[in-house]
């Protein structure tokens, strides 16, 4: 009932899939630069710190010039690489979902050259696209392309809430649990205040870090949240029937766009995260995807069957 299936799988869309996860490939290299700069090193470096309090000045100085790289050229180049690979999921979206263009100014452009030079990227990396087909549930051409809209996107949107809650609470405990540790241990050796607040200074950097991310994630999902509601009352409406084709394709565009900006402004998270829990969320995912389209049928044949009965007797009163 829909082309989502034969679309996705052109080549066409999978060499954009494939240059769209190179480019989030690339951003997340300077996003592991910075995980290891700003949380790995200062660790070890306090937990040094307080066997040898010597050199805590050092590793003070350390999280300052660390600090400063980041702000300057790490957060640069994630931005840039970051940018190009929505912009490319947004054009893979609205070729397979039949989603007009968005009315909204797109600053970043990507061109057919940028994308065959990714994908060959990608391919080199990864040997193969296999892992890109069928980024939508096959399933999803056993309903209408309205509906067919509103699920691909609902699916988008769990998935990615999930993963963050999840990296958000590892981030979160391993803070705590750096400054707790070094509190405690500095208290044991009796440090003077004065050195346990230089080796604190040394941990300032994955304060930076935990903070960031606990709270852009935190912002992240309650945007996805009021995504879902927004699916939620919408995929009430396509099963009730109540909303004619049009206006769902409208309502579809409208949370596209919302979904671009959250895809914009949420930082990355770790492809350690993503593929630790890829299978459970694959799975869930489908097994949803069908439920709702067994739930949508339903609901079509009963519609079906209301007007059915309900032609005989319009023809009754007519005759009388």
């Amino acid at each position: 009932m829909n082309n989502i299936n034969d679309s996705q799988n052109t080549e066409k869309q999978i060499r954009r899939l494939a240059a769209q996860r190179q480019y989030y490939a690339n951003a997340k290299e300077y996003s592991a630069i910075r995980f290891l700069g700003s949380i790995i090193i200062p660790t070890i470096l306090a937990l040094i710190c307080l066997f040898i309090p010597a050199i805590a000045a050092y590793a003070g100085l350390y999280s300052i010039v660390f600090l400063l790289v980041d702000v300057v050229f790490l957060e640069k180049r994630i931005s840039i690489s970051k940018r190009k690979a929505e912009r490319i999921q947004e054009m893979f979206d609205c070729d397979v979902l039949d989603l007009p263009a968005s009315i909204l100014e797109l600053q970043t452009e990507v061109y057919d050259e940028d994308i065959m030079e990714h994908s060959n990227l990608y391919l080199e990396r990864m040997r193969s696209f296999h892992d890109l087909e069928n980024w939508y549930a096959p399933a999803i051409h056993l309903v209408d392309i309205s509906a067919a809209r509103i699920l691909c996107q609902k699916g988008n949107v769990h998935w990615d809430a999930t993963i963050r809650k999840a990296f958000t609470g590892w981030v979160k405990l391993l803070a705590y649990m750096m400054f707790g540790i070094v509190l405690l241990v500095g208290l044991i050796a009796k440090l003077p205040f004065s050195a346990v607040i230089l080796i604190l200074n040394s941990l300032l950097p994955l304060v930076r870090y935990s903070s960031r991310e606990s709270i852009d994630n935190d912002n992240a999902c309650r945007r996805l949240e009021s995504l879902r509601i927004i699916f939620e009352a919408a995929w009430k409406q396509a099963t009730a029937h109540t909303m004619n084709s049009r206006v769902l394709l409208a309502l579809s565009r409208a949370a596209q766009d919302v979904l671009f900006a959250h895809r914009t402004e949420s930082p990355l998270i770790p492809d350690w995260v993503f593929q630790r829990s890829r299978s459970k969320n694959e799975s869930i995912m489908k097994q949803t995807t069908l439920e709702q389209i067994t739930e949508l049928k339903e609901a079509t044949s009963k519609v079906h069957a209301s007007v059915t009965s309900s032609k005989p007797r319009a023809q009754r009163q007519g005759k009388k």
